[in-house]
């Protein structure tokens, strides 16, 4: 009889079968994907327009997102998240609009023609609206025309648009903001289609009130005011050149005696401060008497547009001395002249020394001489025969009696018809 052994077998499944059931590892629940919401009044947006050629814009717009799980803010660049030095850049961006604002009443270009790029940047900051734009191929594209929750400013330092290519460069853009040193005007505001809401201060009352902080200067052009006439806004210019943040600036006043007379007082604005060289009060109110005369009133007469003076300190004084002796005049007399001038009419100098108002020759002064005879009363009219027709080389001088002299100048030596 065989004999099976199957114990080693058996003893392996009943060892099989009391291992008992494998532990299981708990699994996390899935989490839930991140989603990144658009803060949309955050957006900055820049578009470079050509009017006219609408092939050539191009747009660039920064977004803020949120994380809807951490509350993580970042910037976006169509889909490239933004640098650390890329959002630095944007954010001094969109604090250049804050700096230097003078209040404007319109748009203000550099070098304006039609058709020429223009530069525009929209956000929002502080609950205010901020649309800004630019009408110039000037250095950083300045001025830039700012306008916040509606109130019109215009900065002339061109802070936005440096910060504007800053911003560009740091995200790798190649649009390129104005380079070329020009002059900014502050004469006449620009059109431009879809702005029109625009305050009542003018750049240039703004200057006026900085001009006028000048101690100095200020009571040197009230006296002018009080002893000639009336002073108006300046007219004001940067050359950027010079200043190409346009911390200086140029100005000019128009000083107006009368109806027809106009004295330009130019300036520099340096460093908060005015220089400029203007006449002694006593020159102004020796002219403003001056040209009240029948002999001033004669030539003015015969003009139609606005007559410019301008103040000479010191002119020929040899001349003038020379010709003193003829008027009964000691020959330390003031050498100073006023030139009075208008488009196509014969030029007039007026000598305070001498009393007298020199008319240019080489002019038909047939006008001027009945001009001048019809102002004098009937009883003191002068005949004809004091005011013939000098010939081509004569200097005519009429005293301020109404009586005229002339001189004759050949090969530098001057004799009395």
């Amino acid at each position: 009889m065989r004999t099976l052994f199957f114990a080693p077998a058996l003893a392996i499944l009943v060892l099989e079968g009391c291992s008992g059931p494998q532990e299981t590892q708990p699994t996390e629940p899935p989490k839930p994907a991140e989603s990144w919401q658009e803060i949309k009044e955050d957006a900055v947006a820049f578009v470079r327009m050509h009017p006219g050629a609408a092939q050539k814009n191009a747009y660039v717009t920064w977004k803020h997102y949120v994380s809807d799980l951490t509350g993580e803010k970042i910037w976006r660049h169509g889909q490239d998240k933004l640098s650390p030095e890329a959002i630095q850049a944007l954010e001094q961006l969109t604090a250049s609009a804050d700096k230097d604002l003078i209040a404007s009443d319109g748009l203000y270009a550099c070098r304006y023609r039609e058709n020429m790029p223009q530069y525009r940047i929209n956000f929002r900051k502080n609950n205010k609206s901020y649309e800004i734009i630019s009408v110039s191929d000037c250095l950083n594209a300045a001025p830039y025309n700012i306008i916040v929750d509606g109130q019109s400013f215009v900065q002339m330092s061109g802070a936005t648009g440096k910060a504007l290519s800053d911003a560009l460069h740091a995200i790798g853009s190649s649009i390129s903001i104005g380079d070329s040193e020009g002059m900014i005007m502050l004469s006449n505001p620009v059109t431009v289609e879809g702005y029109s809401r625009f305050g009542t201060s003018s750049p240039t009352a703004w200057y006026h009130q900085k001009f006028r902080e000048d101690a100095s200067f200020s009571e040197q052009v009230t006296g002018m005011e009080n002893a000639a006439g009336t002073l108006g806004l300046p007219e004001i210019a940067c050359n950027q050149s010079k200043s190409p943040d346009c911390s200086d600036v140029s100005g000019r006043y128009t000083l107006k005696l009368g109806d027809n007379f106009e004295f330009k007082i130019p300036l520099k604005y340096t460093s908060g401060s005015v220089q400029t060289t203007l006449p002694p009060q006593s020159a102004m109110e020796d002219l403003a008497a001056a040209i009240k005369l029948p002999v001033v009133q004669a030539w003015e007469k015969m003009i139609a547009a606005p007559v410019e003076l301008t103040w000479n300190p010191e002119s020929n004084c040899k001349m003038i001395q020379g010709i003193a002796k003829h008027f009964d005049l000691p020959d330390n007399i003031s050498c100073s002249t006023w030139t009075l001038k208008s488009q196509d009419k014969p030029t007039a100098i007026y000598y305070p020394g001498l009393k007298a108002l020199w008319i240019e020759s080489g002019h038909d002064l047939k006008p001027y001489f009945e001009q001048l005879r019809n102002l004098q009363p009937k009883n003191k009219r002068l005949s004809y025969t004091h005011y013939q027709q000098p010939a081509s080389e004569m200097n005519l001088f009429i005293r301020l009696d109404n009586r005229p002299l002339a001189f004759v100048t050949k090969n530098g030596k001057t004799t009395i018809e």
